[in-house]
């Protein structure tokens, strides 16, 4: 992807960047997280909620894989895994995901692990 390309799609507000995730993570299966030998990267909210951030393509999970996730490298979870397993398993867990976050001032949408499953079945309707 161009580095225009990269640019121009993290300057979008913020439910753009979330409707840019559910489409492209819907037409390709795949979403990517970050992850180190100690495990995958989270945050906390304002509201200290443990958050897990997503991206939809590797290039902009390797865009977070320095300061605080210095080390940490992009990693695919499956789209099946991920509706299956990884948000009924973060559910359960109390945590929520931080879609398209952007180091820096540009925070990604923070959502339950059912809405984001609910958005990405509804749009999934759309590549059958």
């Amino acid at each position: 992807m161009n580095k225009q390309k990269i640019e121009n799609i993290i300057n979008l507000p913020v439910e753009e960047r979330y409707g840019y995730f559910i489409r492209k993570v819907a037409e390709f299966e795949e979403v990517w997280g970050i992850y180190h030998d100690n495990g995958w990267a989270i945050l906390s909210d304002n509201e200290n909620r443990i958050v897990v951030p997503f991206w939809p393509e590797e290039a902009f999970a390797q865009l977070c894989c320095s300061e605080q996730w210095e080390g940490y490298t992009p990693k695919l979870i499956a789209l099946p895994d991920f509706i299956d397993k990884w948000l009924p398993g973060m559910k359960k867990d109390n945590r929520f995901a931080n879609i398209f976050y952007i180091p820096g001032t540009k925070t990604g949408t923070i959502i339950s692990p059912d809405i984001l499953a609910e958005d990405l079945n509804e749009e999934k309707k759309n590549y059958l």
